[in-house]
Order: structure tokens, then sequence, then C-alpha cells
């Protein structure tokens, strides 16, 4: 045993946070977010010290981060921020007693500081659009008045809810605390993303709502007196209570109130609850590369479900020689497995979960099955089933149907000839991690139905709740993602934010139609444009945007402007079948291209990380 001693100087924020070590040896927790070794703050009230036996010979090496924590309410420690370069610190063990010396929290070759998954405590966040507050401040006779929320903790009321606030009209987007009159709402575009931080699993909250007008004036006969602070006042009251956001996401009846009691109409707040997963001993405080992309001189490849669509294009190849792989179908191990042989960087493919919580690969909700009559070949019926009403040994069985007839399935690749089990339709998730060559990365696409602008919403049933399904999926990828390279993607922001808070390890990105005239845009303001994208991904702290390659053949400029933002980019779409398009995205500095052309690269083609790992080891 030596006895180590780990200095770092920070200046807390706030009165209730703790400097912890997290390292990799058991006595510095082994990296487990729920084993933080608190550090003890010096009269300064900036140096943090502890001294700890670790398990170590002489010359060993220890690699160790710091954490900034809360440790209100709970035993277990929510993680506000903790130091994410790659390469974690580290000391070589050199006598029976050493010490770090004095370090700075976050400050160790490139900066980088993240805040930490959800591990004991969960989020709720509200969604205000100025756009759907217009009619109630019109009557205020109020068109510029501020919005602000208090966070009661109902359960435990000496545990303080703090909340923070991301404006989408601002060009920084970090989350902050609110203003102290609340925050403004200007234009019609105007979006308010509060959240809460710090809140245990097992606790309420009351939200308390003001509409708060700025400027000098009497108060009206139905206020009192009391309501105003000086030049604010407060115009109008609502409350939402915590216990009554019964689904995972949603959206919630806000009534306001005026200082007399009396009604002054209601909007709806769209909510989102976020709960920590709960097998947390899959997390680690090892590495993140939740916001870590090596920016390359030419776009990555990566095949779209595979080798490419298949069920709604069946001329995806204009080679003759590659006719054989026209028919493979999409979304099927068996197709990811040819993309890797054909120098895929990546496969896009999309994912689902079984009612008995099996995550699966499909691109729709649901999927057709053509039922026919007893002893009849013509009369048949069509079924539409959705996937999360099935379970996996349900899907093992409808898998191996064979079509009766042409156009008679939407999960079964007409042409295909092809008799493997890799080949058929709703392969694991797990399957795939385990058998698909580890060298070609993932592209998660996580399935989550919205709301389109004009035609409603897309699925017409009941979803699952969205945090389990998103846990079914990253227990499964937690587990077996091994050394692969992957990265969710989703046009939810919802999911985003979700999955970006549940773990640190992968990285998320947003996927977003822009204003093409091929899909009908979804009625959600986080991203609806791809400005607004761009700033939702600042909010949420994701990687990047997944974005339709129509919007930047069109408008270079907003590749420069991801990439300013500190966003990475990649890019799909009809026109990526074209090679010309491919290159010109690359040129123009698009980070992946996702296209269905796959075929068109030879054989035994080597993708870019085979390539570098070639030249590393001196192979040619």
């Amino acid at each position: 045993m030596m006895l180590q001693t780990f200095q770092v100087n920070y200046e807390p924020c706030h009165e209730n946070e703790v400097v912890c070590i997290t390292g990799s040896v058991p006595s510095l927790g082994s990296w487990s977010p729920l084993a933080l070794q608190p550090m003890t703050k010096d009269l300064s009230g900036s140096r943090w010290t502890c001294d700890i036996d670790v398990e170590a010979a002489k010359g060993s090496v220890i690699q160790y981060r710091y954490a900034v924590c809360n440790f209100m309410c709970s035993s277990t420690p929510q993680i506000l921020q903790w130091e994410t370069n790659l390469s974690p610190r580290q000391i070589s063990v050199s006598e029976k007693t050493c010490s770090t010396g004095l370090e700075t929290f976050g400050k160790y070759g490139e900066c980088s500081v993240q805040r930490g998954p959800l591990v004991a405590t969960r989020e709720i966040h509200l969604m205000f659009e100025k756009a759907n507050l217009t009619s109630l401040t019109s009557s205020l006779n109020s068109s510029h008045c501020r919005l602000g929320i208090k966070a009661i903790d109902i359960t435990n009321s000496t545990c303080p809810v703090p909340v923070l606030v991301h404006n989408l009209s601002e060009n920084d987007i970090s989350p902050r605390p609110q203003c102290e009159h609340g925050e403004m709402l200007e234009t019609s575009s105007d979006v308010l993303l509060f959240s809460t931080q710090g809140l245990p699993t097992n606790h309420e909250v009351k939200f308390i709502i003001q509409l708060i007008q700025e400027g000098g004036r009497l108060p009206t006969k139905k206020e009192s007196p009391k309501r105003l602070k000086g030049d604010i006042s407060i115009l109008a009251e609502g409350v939402i209570m915590s216990n009554t956001l019964i689904n995972s996401v949603g959206k919630a009846p806000l009534y306001f109130f005026d200082d007399a009691s009396l009604s002054l109409g209601h909007v709806v707040v769209s909510y989102a609850v976020i709960e920590p997963m709960k097998n947390l001993e899959a997390h680690s405080l090892e590495v993140s590369y939740a916001t870590h992309w090596k920016r390359r001189n030419q776009a990555l490849n990566v095949g779209h479900r595979g080798m490419g669509r298949s069920l709604k294009d069946h001329s995806l190849i204009t080679d003759p020689n590659a006719d054989e792989l026209v028919s493979i179908p999409e979304n099927t191990i068996y197709s990811f497995k040819e993309a890797a042989t054909h120098g895929a960087d990546f496969v896009e493919f999309d994912v689902h979960v079984t009612k008995d919580g099996f995550p699966v690969l499909f691109h729709d909700f649901q999927f057709s099955l053509c039922m026919q009559e007893p002893g009849s070949s013509t009369n048949t019926h069509i079924a539409k089933l959705a996937i999360k009403d099935m379970t996996l040994e349900q899907l093992a069985v409808i898998r191996k149907l064979a079509p009766v007839g042409k156009g008679t399935t939407d999960f079964l690749c007409e042409t295909t000839t092809a008799v493997e089990e890799d080949a058929l339709a709703f392969g694991e998730l797990q399957t795939a991690l385990q058998t698909v060559p580890v060298h070609c990365g993932f592209d998660i696409e996580i399935k989550y139905p919205m709301v389109c602008e004009k035609s409603g919403p897309e699925y017409d049933g009941t979803p699952m709740d969205m945090n389990q399904s998103l846990d079914a999926i990253l227990r499964v990828v937690l587990k077996y993602g091994g050394q692969r390279r992957i990265f969710f993607s989703a046009f939810n922001p919802d999911v985003c934010a979700m999955i970006r808070l549940k773990q640190c390890k992968y990285p998320v990105m947003m996927c977003n139609f822009g204003r093409t005239s091929l899909y009908e845009s979804y009625n959600d303001p986080r991203s609806v444009c791809v400005e607004n994208s761009i700033l939702t991904s600042r909010a949420y702290q994701i990687l990047g945007l997944c974005g339709h390659s129509e919007d930047y053949i069109k408008d270079p400029s907003l590749v420069k402007s991801c990439h300013s933002n500190g966003l990475t980019l990649m890019c799909w779409g009809e026109g990526t079948v074209d090679p010309s398009i491919r290159q010109k995205l690359s040129d123009v500095g698009v980070d992946g291209v996702i296209h269905d052309r796959m075929a068109s690269f030879a054989l035994g083609t080597k993708n870019t990380f085979e390539s570098l790992e070639e030249l590393k080891s001196g192979r040619t």
C-alpha cells in the first residue's frame, strides 16, 4: 500500500459543491460514479486535498480524474461536472508516501470538462414557446413579459431544487441560472428550456410558473400591492406538480391565475422526465467520447441501413457487376457485415424495443403482415403490427415466414434468396454488436414517434415509455459495445437529451430534415431548422447533427456554422447516391456521409480505421 496525497484547486460556485476523485484502483473507486471519494476543502476555500492508501506497487502508474459533486439530500453524488480528457491524469508511484502537487480542476492537456451522468437524481425539463403564450400575454396587455420558474421540493423542503435555463435565442446557449426576474420572451420564435438539477428520484416537486411584467405601473383593482416589487409586477401564476407528469415525455396543461385567483387562461407545456439508469454498474468514468470527434480531411463513409435501403428502392446499384448485392435486405446483420467488407467506416441502422425489452433492428414503428384465408390463394388481409407490442419470440417466428405474394410484406426483401439467419429481419442489437467486424462503427438511430407539422402524429398508437425504451438499448450497448466506435442518433430531441444524461461514454447526434421539400418537418421548435438544431445540440451538450444533404449543398456556410459551434456534422439524403454529391459534401467539410451505395466500393476495401492501423503498424 502507498499513501498518496491528491491536491487540486477549485473555487466552488455554490456552497454545496464538493470536489471528489475517482481512479483506476479500488481505493479510488475503480472509475465507478457510485464510489467517488470526497476531498476536504481547506480554509482558503479553494484548495481540496485527500490522503488515500492506494493498492499499487512502487513504479506502477495510477490514473485518476477529478469531479465536482453535490451530496445534498442523498449519499450518492450528483456529478455536476467532471474532467473528460480522453487520457486521465496519471501519477507514478515512486515512494511509500507521495503527493501530486497542487493541480487545477479541468486544466491538464486539452481542457475538457462536462457534466456527469445522472446517478441518483432525475431531471425534469419544461419547454415554453413564445408562440404558445401569445394569446395569454395579449389578454394581459403585455406583449413583452418575462417568465420565471420556482421549483419547491415537496418531499423534503430542506432540499434546494436549482433550475437552469437555455434560451434558444441567445448566442451563449450554455445552461445557466435564471435571471432574477425571469427570462424575456420577445419574438414569436423564442423558446425557453428549463431543467431541474439535483432532484432525488423519489422526491416530488412543485413548479410555480410566473409571468412577470417589467416597468413601473400601479396595480390593477384585482392585484394586491404586495405582488409588486419595485418596477416588477407578477401578472399571473400557474402550478405544475411533478406527480402529474405521468409519462416520460408529453404535454401538460398549465392554468394561469391572477392575484384574485381568477382564471386567465391556459397554455400547453412540453415536458420530459429523465430518470437515471437502474443498472448503474454499467457506468464508468474511465473515458468519455460524448463530445469527442477527430476531424479528417475526407468525410467518413457510412452505409445507410447497412449496404443501403432495399425495401423501398430496389434499384440501389447501377453497376452490372454487383447485381447480386441489390437484394441484400436493409437493417439486417448480413447487410452490416457486407458493408464492413466493402469498406464502411460506420453503418447506420434503426432500433426499436420489443414488448419484453429486447432491442431489435428495423426501420418503421410498424410492419405489415399478410394473412391468407384457408384454402384461398387470393383472399388476403393485411395486418399492421407494432414492434413494441411483439415479444422477441413472436418476432423470431414472424421473421422466418415467407411472403405469399409480391407486396405482401414490408419486412422481407421480395427478391432475396438468402437463407442466412443474419439476412432475416428483426435481428437483435446484441447479436449485431457481437458478430459484425469491430472495425466497422455503428450509428445507432433510435426511433421514437414525433408529431408532424401538418399531418399530425407519425404513429397513432401509444409508444413505449421513453425511459424504459432507452434503458433497454443502453444496457445492451454498454455491456456489448466493447472497443467498437459507436454513436447514437435520433430525430426526437428528448431522446437525444435523455441518452446524453443517462450515460457518458458514447456521443449523441440529433437528426433533422431542415427545410427540404422531400419531407414534412416535425412540429418541434428545437429541430425545425438547422439553426435551431445547432442551438439545441449545444444546449444539450451533444456531439452534433445528422442533417439532410440538401441544406448543406444549397448553403455550404451551414457546415462552417456547425463546426464553429463545436459540432460534428453527418449528412444523409437521397442526393448522396451521387458520388459527385458525396465528394462535394466532403469538400465543404462534412464529417461523414450516409448513403445507399456501399456496393460501389470494391469487396475487401479497407475502411479509414483499418488503413490507419496498418500505417501505424508499418504494414502495407
